[in-house]
């Protein structure tokens, strides 16, 4: 154990120096904190609860990171992660809620584990690397202030709630993520994200409950064909969405998709329900979105253009348009939309 003084605008600060021996107590009103070039690895829990620390240097040699690390630092602000960093723990920086605006994780990181970063609400933008394979269980959650974050072409798995009560204004997923978890990006009614419109990676085939819950702002929705089931509330208070197809084969529960529609707004009002009972209004919506490319095989072809090379489609387009189908080029859909 060990204290440094810098001289900073004329006022004297005191830097504790961690030199990671076992049994050591870091004082709970330390506010600066620089951890020895020796240590390798943090242990769990080791600054927890330290609520006037505003300022950690981390050293170039720096392995891990342990669970609950950095816990429940409110007033952190300044912490660089060093490009060596193989680790972060469970709820390392859980309600750190005064970290940088913007933070970059190191390239060597696999994975951003459970509540990794949970209620971290002055964070506005992430840089995650590539070679990242996953994000756990609520890693962002509560990120209120998030806005910006690269998903790399690695990621795989998206586990539930990761995003949930964040407001990212895009969220372009690469083509290799095979699974979103439950809420991953939903919101609530006091609070969404500002995404316009959003396309399912072509691995997904199950949209879990509630995984886009109030994306008030999307007025589109691509979904992949292999989609085989689409799960309560998935889309629910998607209030603006207006273009939207369910593919045929898909599994989804009546009782529950009604959820969706009541909510739908802009979707629910293109189709004439008078006369008709909720359910079969569901129903009629329902059955329109999985049919809704039935006899317009140019419509389809766009709508999934972004699921094929470019060539494919452009090849499908001149087979279609070839075809004598009876389509127009200006021919509306369901929806009251053309091919282009």
């Amino acid at each position: 154990m060990a204290s440094e003084a810098s001289s900073s605008s004329n006022a004297i600060i005191t830097w504790y120096l961690y030199m990671g021996v076992d049994g050591e107590a870091v004082p709970m009103d330390v506010t600066h904190l620089r951890v020895h070039h020796s240590v390798t690895v943090i242990p769990e829990d080791a600054f927890e609860g330290r609520e006037k620390l505003q300022q950690v240097e981390l050293p170039v040699g720096l392995r891990k990171i342990g669970a609950g690390a950095f816990s429940g630092c409110q007033r952190l602000e300044n912490v660089d992660l060093p490009d060596g960093l193989q680790e972060i723990g469970e709820a390392a920086f859980y309600l750190c809620r005064s970290l940088p605006r913007s933070i970059k994780i190191p390239p060597n990181i696999r994975v951003i584990p459970e509540e990794a970063f949970l209620e971290c609400r002055s964070l506005t933008e992430v840089d995650l690397p590539e070679g990242l394979r996953e994000i756990g269980k609520r890693a962002f959650h509560a990120c209120y202030s998030l806005e910006r974050i690269n998903f790399p072409s690695t990621l795989k798995v998206i586990c539930k709630e990761a995003f949930h009560l964040t407001f990212l204004s895009s969220i372009d997923l690469p083509d290799g993520v095979e699974r979103i978890g439950k809420t991953v990006f939903g919101g609530h009614a006091l609070w969404g994200n500002k995404v316009l419109k959003m396309r399912i990676p072509p691995l997904i085939n199950f949209i879990p409950k509630w995984a886009l819950r109030h994306c008030e702002s999307m007025f589109s929705l691509e979904l992949p064909e292999g989609v085989n089931q689409i799960c309560d509330g998935a889309l629910l208070e998607c209030r603006h969405l207006r273009n939207l197809a369910i593919p045929p084969n898909a599994e989804i529960d009546e009782g529950d998709f009604s959820f969706v529609l009541d909510d739908c707004w802009d979707l629910s009002r293109l189709f004439d329900s008078s006369g008709l009972t909720c359910k079969e209004s569901n129903t009629r919506v329902k059955d329109a979105l999985m049919h809704r490319f039935d006899g317009l095989p140019i419509h389809k072809i766009c709508y999934y253009q972004s699921y094929h090379p470019t060539e494919t489609t452009l090849n499908r387009l001149s087979e279609a348009i070839n075809v004598r189908t009876g389509q127009s080029g200006n021919q509306q859909d369901c929806l009251g939309m053309t091919p282009l």
